[in-house]
C-alpha cells in the first residue's frame, strides 16, 4: 500500500493474510516511500524520502550471495561458474529436491537456480514450497532447459514453477547458435551485456511473458529470451540460453557476465 493518506484522525489497522503458511515482516513508514530496488527511476514527489538499505548484496553477509543450484547430472558446471566468480562474491552449492523442500533449508540460500533438463522429478516436489519462499522475498533464476523440465514435453506444466517465472513455461522451442539482442543494457542484469550470437542452445517461451509488470531485456528470434520479473516479494530472471550442459565458452565473456549479474540481481 503506497501513498495512503487517513481521511480522518483515528485508528487504523493493518491486516496480514495468506491462503497458506508464510514467513512475512510487516513494515510500517510515515511520509515515506519504500526503496523499490527495481532498477528503474521511482517517483518520490508523493513523499520527498524513502527508506531503504545500504550494504552488501545477499544475505549471507560481507556481499556473500548464498546460490543453490538444483542438479540433477547436468548442472554441475553452473555451480563450478558461479564458484569461479568474476563479478560477485557467490557460494553457489549443488543440491537436491531433498536439500530444498522445506522453507527453513530454503532460507539458507538468497537464490536458486532451475533449469536441469533432467529435473523434472526435482522440480514437482519442491514446486510448492519454492514458490511459497520466492513470493516471500527469494530469488529463482531459470535457465534455459527449464521449459522443457516444467512444461509439457516431460508431463502436465508444473503450475507453481510457472508462477514465479517471467514467462510462460508450458511450451516453448528454441534456437541453436542463435542471435541475442540485448534491447534494454541499462538493467542490473544486462548491463554491459552485448549483443551476441548464442554459442550452442538457446530455449524460448512459445507463450511469450506471462507476469504483470515483466520487462524483457532480450530477445532471440523474435522470442523473448532474458526477462526480469517481481512475483509478489520476490524476483525471478529467465534466461534462455542453456547453461546446464553447455560448452566451455559460456563460464567466461559475456554470457558469463549475463549468468552472474543475473543470479545476482
Amino acid at each position: 500500500i503506497s501513498d495512503f493518506f487517513a481521511p480522518t484522525a483515528g485508528t487504523y489497522y493493518v491486516r496480514v493474510s495468506s491462503a497458506s503458511s508464510l514467513p512475512y515482516s510487516l513494515v510500517l513508514t510515515r511520509s515515506a516511500t519504500f526503496g523499490l530496488e527495481s532498477g528503474m527511476a521511482q517517483d518520490l514527489s508523493a513523499t520527498g524520502q524513502v527508506l531503504g538499505a545500504l550494504g552488501g548484496s545477499g544475505l549471507g553477509g560481507n556481499g556473500l550471495i548464498r546460490v543453490a543450484v538444483l542438479n540433477a547430472g547436468y548442472s554441475g558446471q553452473v555451480v563450478n561458474q558461479l564458484n569461479d566468480d568474476t563479478y560477485f562474491n557467490f557460494t553457489a552449492a549443488s543440491v537436491t529436491a531433498a536439500d530444498i523442500d522445506t522453507l527453513a533449508e530454503l532460507n539458507h540460500y538468497d537464490v536458486v537456480v532451475i533449469g536441469d533438463q533432467a529435473s523434472r522429478s526435482a522440480l514437482t516436489t519442491v514446486a510448492p514450497v519454492l514458490r511459497q519462499w520466492v513470493e516471500a522475498g527469494g530469488g529463482v533464476v531459470g535457465a534455459g532447459w527449464i521449459s522443457y523440465a516444467a512444461g509439457a514435453e516431460t508431463g502436465t506444466p508444473i503450475a507453481d514453477i510457472n508462477a514465479i517465472l517471467p514467462v510462460n513455461s508450458s511450451s516453448r522451442t528454441y534456437t541453436w547458435y542463435g542471435a541475442l539482442d540485448v534491447v534494454n543494457d541499462s538493467h542490473p542484469v544486462t548491463q554491459g551485456v552485448v549483443d551476441q550470437t548464442v554459442p550452442y542452445y538457446t530455449e524460448l517461451p512459445q507463450g511469450g511473458v506471462d507476469m504483470a509488470g515483466a520487462q524483457v531485456l532480450a530477445y532471440a528470434s523474435g522470442y523473448a529470451a532474458v526477462v526480469v520479473g517481481e512475483p509478489a516479494a520476490g524476483r525471478s530472471v529467465y534466461l534462455g540460453p542453456v547453461y546446464t550442459d553447455s560448452p566451455g565458452g559460456f563460464a567466461s565473456g559475456n554470457l558469463d557476465r549475463l549468468l552472474e549479474q543475473a543470479v545476482a540481481w
